[in-house]
């Protein structure tokens, strides 16, 4: 599905004048964005969470090109179905894939301080 048929209700009856990209992958959509909304400014955060990561990753040393390092793809969804969405990624054969359940139920129950780390699918 195109943006475009999933917007368009919003495209006949709705002025819109500011689109927030809630998502790091949303950035490939501005172009078709910007062409259905022509009159709304376009917020992004993926632009600052690069920047971000990059200092991140420099203040600890890991930016470094010396060595291949690693890649993991993590999904809540389908396995296979994320596998093939993400089939132009670059470094997509040497990807660890892994599938994670997140277990919602316990959020309310504790603490954040108490919350566990993800763990992948069994």
């Amino acid at each position: 599905m195109k943006a475009k048929d999933y917007l368009q209700q919003y495209i006949e009856y709705t002025r819109i004048d500011k689109i927030i990209l809630g998502c790091t992958h949303f950035p490939k959509l501005i172009p078709e964005l910007s062409a259905l909304f022509p009159d709304a400014s376009i917020y992004s955060a993926g632009h600052a969470m690069a920047q971000k990561l990059r200092a991140d990753l420099g203040d600890n040393g890991l930016n470094k090109r010396d060595h291949e390092g690693s890649v993991t793809l993590i999904t809540t969804g389908d396995l296979e179905s994320f596998k093939k969405q993400t089939n132009w990624f670059k470094y997509k054969d040497r990807a660890e894939y892994k599938n994670i359940v997140l277990d919602y139920s316990k959020y309310n129950e504790q603490p954040i301080e108490e919350y566990e780390e993800l763990q992948p699918a069994a």
